[in-house]
């Protein structure tokens, strides 16, 4: 146990940089994945917070402990970036409750610890206060704790375990004999075993036909999911596997030069795909000034005056909505904007797309906008009651 870790030290075993099939500077590694084409695992790549929760008794970030059994006061009020950490609390007991198994029928008579890898997951996504990736329609809740790997700190000179032979040492950790074990279906069971919440694996396969699997792509074109992470079942350590969110032409580059390489042969359409989707960046829309919102409420306004009807019934429902109070005139405002929300949407998505996180700046962004006419079509409704 290291005994001297204290809050704001250094995360003594960081989770490892993971490469992805964007990453321009390690070409010859994507390559050799490719045509090797080996068996891997995919799952989800969840959009949270990195969280490390250790059979030892501490909790770290990405990159610093931020709890201890040992030297945190009121452990079970403590919060992560406003997160209640209840889960990150008892994944700690879970911990340990998992070496004790993993004592008992694989690793007997060594001291070892137990390293929780997981995803805390915060309100909406770790990019918006939007739920962008429909997170809690797949069952996946704030303040939990997902579990995607597992690490073991086993004593100096002894061997991985056969069973975890899919998993790796860590290359330049501070400390050494220190292992990743991706998730595979018997790492879940063991997990499940002891009640320890983890990403789902989607399906098991060679690479190449992973990276050709519809269903996965189209979940990546149309940005439902941040992306997904690819597990070797032989020691390969992880892929990343994103959309990029904008046009890049360096990006381009680098996948025209891994076609050139792997032309007529069975990796072509593996590439192909990954190409198909860095090209759909460019029909997408990811700044919200781009959509030029401020102009579409403004028509929508100006074409509603005229209706004298309509500047009516909107008089009726804002009174209605201000004796209701703050809350029930922001029902009302909400329901005119949700109407041009889906009117813009609908006209724009002729010809581009919205990024998601753009869908979910947009409404708020039209609701603000809204609010300033809402004075104004009030008042003119007004004058049109007293000329009617």
């Amino acid at each position: 146990m290291l005994t001297w870790l204290r809050l704001g030290s250094p995360h003594p075993y960081p989770w490892p940089r993971t490469l992805g099939f964007h990453s321009e500077n390690a070409r010859e590694t994507i390559l050799e994945h490719l045509k090797e084409n080996k068996i891997y695992s995919i799952s989800e790549k969840l959009d949270g917070c990195n969280i490390c929760v250790s059979s030892d008794g501490f909790i770290a970030s990405r990159n610093f402990v931020i709890a201890t059994k040992r030297y945190s006061r009121n452990l079970e009020s403590f919060k992560w970036q406003g997160i209640p950490m209840h889960d990150g609390v008892a994944l700690m007991e879970k911990a340990l409750n998992l070496k004790s198994l993993l004592a008992k029928q694989i690793l007997k008579g060594i001291d070892f610890q137990v390293l929780l890898y997981g995803e805390l997951m915060k309100k909406g996504s770790g990019s918006s206060k939007d739920d962008i990736y429909n997170y809690e329609k797949k069952n996946i809740h704030p303040g939990k704790i997902y579990v995607f790997g597992m690490g073991l700190v086993l004593p100096k000179n002894t061997k991985l375990p056969f069973i975890f032979d899919h998993g790796f040492e860590v290359e330049g950790s501070t400390f050494p004999n220190v292992h990743i074990i991706p998730l595979n279906f018997y790492l879940c069971r063991l997990l499940s075993r002891v009640n320890i919440e983890h990403v789902t694996i989607l399906a098991t396969g060679h690479l190449c036909d992973l990276l050709c699997d519809e269903r996965f792509n189209a979940l990546l074109l149309k940005r439902q999911v941040e992306g997904f992470v690819l597990s070797g079942t032989q020691g390969e350590k992880y892929i990343k596997w994103k959309y990029n969110p904008e046009p890049n032409a360096t990006l381009s580059n680098h996948l025209d030069s891994l076609m050139l390489e792997c032309k007529d042969t069975p990796r072509e359409d593996a590439i192909a795909h990954l190409q198909q989707l860095c090209d759909a960046a460019n029909r997408y829309i990811t700044k919200v000034e781009d959509t030029y919102y401020s102009s579409f409420v403004q028509m929508y306004m100006e074409d509603n005056e005229e209706d004298v009807g309509y500047a009516q019934e909107f008089l009726k429902e804002v009174k209605k909505g201000v004796t209701l109070g703050t809350l029930g005139l922001n029902l009302v405002l909400e329901k005119t904007a949700d109407d041009i929300y889906h009117k813009m949407h609908s006209s724009i998505s002729i010809t581009n797309a919205l990024d998601p996180l753009v869908q979910a700046k947009l409404k708020h962004c039209i609701f603000a906008e809204l609010k300033k006419y809402t004075r104004n079509a009030l008042d003119f409704a007004k004058e049109i009651q007293k000329m009617s």
